[in-house]
């Protein structure tokens, strides 16, 4: 799949869809500083090659069931090593098995343990899969914090099903590390939503939309439980909004002509009826 912008950058989507990574997974690590992509021209997230290479070995070390945290821990410390011994070159990272390794001129160092690998140890004999990644002191502290919200949140995740109180307190400690983790404050005001408490809902969606300015799913959140205040007018202005940033969004056309058919405004009943059918394949 090609990307679709002239300057061979990739949207998140594309990003998605070339690795098999969920959209969520990869902002989490555009905000934990692993990857630093560039802004579009309507602020949306472009990725370069050299993100789609480091993406791919986080990828890879989760196909290998090695747990996101530990990709995380291993990239902090091999980053926190290289900067205390006054590095001035980027990270170059590679993995070899279940290892997550950084290659200098010297060799090939564990990148958790910090250990030097003989070479029949590493199981690198070719930088194939190699990438580069800033050193800067700026994006480490961002990261650990990050990391740590993200482990919150992706314990939160893994109880929501079976266990909700639970989940809830794991998206409030990440909200505690990182106040504006977006997804966090998506997942609680699905939870709060879930539950009647439609304020308190409305409060962290829109914070998420905030802390995620280009994923529709905010604002569509937002414009349901606004929907569902008895607010048809901000719910309105919330699906148009979630449209503006994703047009094929199907659910907010058919959200649409339904206030559109209670206000009595037929032509654009049909008109959103219409998207929402060719959206749908119907």
């Amino acid at each position: 799949m090609a990307p679709t912008s002239p300057d061979t950058s990739y949207s998140v989507k594309e990003v998605a869809q070339l690795l098999g990574l969920g959209v969520g997974q990869i902002r989490r690590y555009a905000r934990a500083g692993f990857v630093e992509p560039e802004r579009g021209p309507r602020g949306e997230l472009r990725f370069a090659f050299r993100d789609l290479a480091f993406l791919r070995i986080v990828k890879g070390l989760a196909d290998a069931r090695i747990q996101p945290q530990r990709v995380r821990r291993a990239i902090e410390s091999a980053r926190r090593r290289s900067a205390s011994a006054g590095a001035h070159t980027d990270l170059r990272l590679d993995s070899a098995g279940s290892q997550v390794v950084v290659r200098e001129e010297g060799g090939v160092w564990n990148a958790e343990s910090g250990q030097y690998l003989l070479d029949f140890e590493s199981g690198v004999t070719a930088p194939a899969t190699v990438v580069s990644l800033p050193l800067r002191s700026d994006a480490i502290e961002r990261a650990s914090v990050a990391m740590q919200a993200n482990d919150w949140y992706d314990l939160g995740r893994a109880l929501e099903d079976e266990d909700p109180m639970r989940a809830r307190d794991a998206y409030q400690r990440a909200i505690e590390l990182d106040p504006e983790h977006g997804d966090a404050h998506l997942e609680l005001g699905y939870l709060d939503h879930a539950a009647g408490k439609l304020q308190d809902a409305v409060r962290h969606y829109r914070i998420a939309r905030i802390a995620l300015p280009q994923d529709p799913t905010p604002h569509f959140n937002l414009g349901v439980a606004l929907e569902d205040s008895g607010d048809a007018q901000g719910a309105r202005e919330s699906y148009f909004e979630a449209l503006r940033i994703d047009s094929g969004y199907a659910d907010a056309h058919y959200n649409l002509a339904r206030l559109a058919d209670c206000a009595g405004r037929a032509t654009e009943v049909v008109q959103h009826l219409k998207a929402y059918r060719k959206l749908m394949g119907k």
